[in-house]
């Protein structure tokens, strides 16, 4: 209840207390208590509150007692320091004390008084002064007033010498707590404002101290310039540069820790930048790791400080890569491209991983500098590092080498492109489960993979790699006296697309890598890139399906052929092949089993129509005149497209259901030689032109498959003459033997043939990517209606660097076509805008 108070008599009694309070004497608890109800009734007083006239009294009552703690300061001599953080410490704790005795007056006058955040962000704010504080705050302001702004000057300098003896070594032994909370003083005076509550320590203190610690810096700077080589500069900025941060935590608040640090790497690196720079190059050259890290350390918080250090790097890992691509010449040349690169690769990421703490701004320059070694080609010539990185890619999946050779920027191939097996050993060990080895290998090109701009290129150009997959198989009953049985017709194909089918038909291991492959490929060039590949995934088990049902049909309606067959029936989107333009007359044994299953294709499925393609299929031939048994592998090497294809499998045979426990030979061979051999069972030599009338093969395709048997020995000519005509004539051998008893004989290309190939492969890619930008092109104006034209060039250039780079002149072409076309039209307002 509100009563009359004589505040005369009341603060007379209070301040006594007020005085132990703010001096940190013992005072008894119940002399607390009385004290905080007197304070408590002064602030409810009848008939007018006294708060105000407290408040006033306190202030004076502080200000007097501040001042006297001045005096005793001053006169203190060489303990000025000791004597002013003693007061403070003393003078602060019992501010926070008279605090908790004020504690009904802060909450009903002071705290009811001030204003909200929103008047001071907005500037609707009095004078500081104006206003009331709580009674810590009013404490901090009196000794501000009474104790700092008269010894501001020498307090701040006392502070600023030890500092400088410290720097000098001479402070050994000192308390550093003094300065510390001499320090905070100057802070906690203010603490209690909404802004600038650092002004004051800022103003008085941290001036002057930055000022200092430049000058310092800056001497020393050009002491250590004069008398150290670079290295020992760099090691002894560092050391500088520790012994200031620790000295940071030792005296500062936490405020000037980063001024302080910009301020002495301003004084000792940057002012001294060039000098760092002129031995960077050096090196790095030299691989001086010790001297990179450091100048790493120093560099990489400055503004910009790593530009050049970047710069440096990147060329030397450029200028190092192109020596050691171009070095390239005899031997196994995409192997040794890509382990190359990988080896540059591998050692500057390990520099860059240890020395530069695997920095954003050095892998990017990594990454840039392997991208200018990996697409390097002489002027005017095409890059070849797709060719390079696809063939590599076939050859780690493979037990066989390449016999072809590349010099960089001008593509040779010196006799041939020779078959390549993809991923026969990588099958075979994953017969028995993954392969680490073959899938890092697999990861390894997918990193040089991402360092081709033209990929493109890469998804062309690794499609001229000739691989075999599919097998299927016919078994037709064939007279045993004569020359061969025919077992299997195999078509196969030659991109790498195709390749992929293979290994999905062996073991789940192969699958299974070639998925992450292809995941791998999705993940550097999108789904676009690899969803034809992703079809192919789809084609193979629903052929599988339908093989079955195709199987179980033949059965029931007992019209099955003797000859049994497994097809694969795949999407033409999906694979690029295109049907075969040499006139060929198959044989009757193998052209009664296709139509067989066409028409149970047709019955099945309305509109569909099914290419067979003879010239890339091939037979497995036994041959029953030999007594040892052999098992030849023949084949043809080149790239061929298609719309549809069918790919029969190995079934069991008909004729001669043990056949492959015979002990007679077998040759697998292609189609066109299939339709060769299979006339000498009715004939025991022919002449070419015999022969061609019953094949309808011309004669260069009769000729060089001829010349296939002959090189394996199987046929021979009757006369030694060096070229074949249509008037030679050969026979079998009849005299046929080898050590081995399985052959491959290879049906290769001529030089020219190859070089043509590769050719129309970089025509094909120049025709995708016109079609490629146009389609972007007009995918971009959809979407943003109007664009003016370096807009869209960018945008162009954005969206078609996954695959390639387009050039300039490119897009004007394509632009110039869409218009010709009417999909785009220039603007009637702008030319340069559509």
């Amino acid at each position: 209840m509100s009563r009359r108070i004589n505040f005369i008599e009341t603060w007379d009694k209070l301040s006594d207390t007020v005085e132990k309070v703010i001096t940190a004497a013992p005072l008894a608890r119940p002399v607390w208590n009385d004290k905080f109800s007197d304070i408590y009734s002064l602030c409810i007083a009848y008939p007018e509150a006294l708060g105000e006239n407290l408040y006033s009294a306190t202030k004076s009552f502080l200000s007097a007692h501040v001042k006297k703690l001045s005096k005793d300061v001053h006169h203190c001599g060489e303990d000025f320091l000791t004597s002013y953080a003693k007061n403070w410490e003393t003078y602060s704790q019992g501010a926070v004390y008279l605090n908790l005795l004020y504690h009904h007056f802060n909450h009903q006058y002071v705290t009811k008084s001030k204003q909200n955040d929103a008047d001071i962000e907005y500037g609707f704010i009095t004078d500081d002064k104006e206003q009331m504080l709580e009674i810590k705050d009013l404490a901090m302001e009196a000794w501000k007033e009474g104790m700092l702004v008269p010894l501001q000057h020498r307090l701040v300098n006392a502070l600023l010498k030890d500092i400088a003896k410290d720097r000098e070594g001479d402070l050994s032994g000192k308390n550093t707590k003094i300065h510390q909370v001499a320090l905070y003083s100057l802070v906690a005076v203010e603490q209690h404002k909404k802004r600038n509550a650092l002004k004051y320590y800022e103003d008085t203190f941290e001036k002057l101290f930055l000022q200092q610690t430049g000058e310092y810096y800056r001497a020393k700077a050009l002491e250590l310039l004069n008398d150290s080589t670079c290295s020992e500069y760099m090691n002894k900025v560092l050391s500088l540069l520790t012994d200031e941060e620790m000295r940071n935590r030792r005296f500062l608040h936490i405020s000037s820790y980063k001024k302080t640090t910009l301020e002495c790497q301003q004084r000792v690196i940057i002012d001294h930048i060039k000098f760092l720079q002129a031995g960077c190059r050096q090196m790095i050259r030299h691989n001086s790791t010790t001297d990179l890290l450091h100048m790493y350390m120093l560099l990489k918080s400055v503004a910009n400080g790593l530009t050049h250090m970047v710069s440096e790097l990147e060329a030397h890992i450029k200028e190092t890569g192109l020596e050691l691509v171009k070095g390239i010449k005899e031997g196994n040349i995409p192997l040794q491209f890509v382990e190359t690169i990988l080896e540059v690769h591998k050692r500057f990421h390990d520099l860059i991983r240890d020395t530069f703490n695997s920095d954003k701004l050095f892998v990017s320059a990594l990454d840039r500098a392997c991208i200018a070694a990996v697409n390097y080609s002489e002027p005017k010539q095409p890059c070849k590092a797709p060719e390079l990185v696809s063939l590599i890619i076939i050859t780690f999946n493979t037990s066989c080498t390449i016999p072809h050779f590349f010099v960089l920027g001008e593509l040779r191939i010196q006799q041939q492109l020779a078959v390549c097996k993809y991923c026969d050993a990588i099958l075979r060990r994953c017969a028995k489960g993954p392969s680490s080895d073959a899938d890092d290998k697999l990861q390894s090109s997918i990193l040089v993979f991402r360092y081709i701009d033209d990929k493109d290129v890469f998804q062309k150009v690794i499609s001229l790699i000739p691989l075999w997959y599919f097998h299927s198989m016919w078994l037709c009953c064939i007279k045993p006296k004569h020359l061969a049985s025919v077992l299997t017709y195999v078509a196969s194909d030659i991109f790498y697309s195709r390749a992929l089918a293979k290994r999905l038909v062996h073991t789940p291991c192969a699958m299974d890598m070639e998925e992450m492959m292809i995941n791998r490929l999705k993940g550097v060039c999108g789904y676009d890139f690899t969803s034809k590949l992703h079809c192919m995934f789809t084609d193979v088990r629903l052929s599988t399906d339908l093989m079955q049902k195709y199987h179980q049909s033949s059965g029931k309606d007992g019209e099955s052929p003797q000859t049994s067959i497994n097809v694969n029936v795949l999407q033409a989107g999906a694979w690029p092949l295109s049907a075969n333009q040499v006139e060929f007359v198959l044989p009757e044994s193998l052209h009664k089993c296709l139509l067989h299953f066409e028409e149970f294709y047709n019955k099945k499925f309305n509109g569909r129509n099914l290419s067979w393609l003879h010239h890339l299929s091939q037979a497995d031939v036994r041959i029953n005149f030999t007594t040892k048994p052999y098992l030849f592998l023949l084949f043809i090497v080149q790239p061929f497209h298609n719309i549809y294809r069918t790919t029969p499998q190995p079934p069991s045979p008909v004729v001669q259901p043990n056949h492959f426990h015979s002990t007679k030979p077998y040759v697998t061979m292609s189609t066109f030689q299939l339709a060769v051999v299979i006339l000498f069972n009715d004939a025991t030599e022919l002449s070419l032109s015999e022969i061609s009338e019953n094949t309808k093969l011309k004669s260069r395709d009769l000729e060089r498959n001829v010349v296939a048997l002959i090189d394996a020995n199987i046929l021979v000519k009757k006369e030694q003459e060096k070229k074949l005509d249509e008037h030679s004539v050969v026979c079998v051998n009849m005299k046929f033997s080898n050590k081995r008893t399985k052959f491959r004989v290879a049906f290769t290309q001529t030089q020219k043939e190859q070089v043509v190939e590769v050719q129309q492969t970089h025509s094909s890619v120049a025709d995708d990517r016109k079609l490629y930008l146009q389609a972007a092109i007009v995918r971009i104006m959809k979407a943003r209606k109007v664009l003016h034209h370096n807009s869209l060039m960018e945008e162009v250039i954005n969206k078609s660097r996954i695959r390639f780079t387009p050039s300039v002149s490119a897009i004007k072409r394509s632009i110039e076509a869409l218009i010709e076309k009417s999909y785009i039209e220039r603007s009637p307002e702008s030319p340069d805008q559509y």
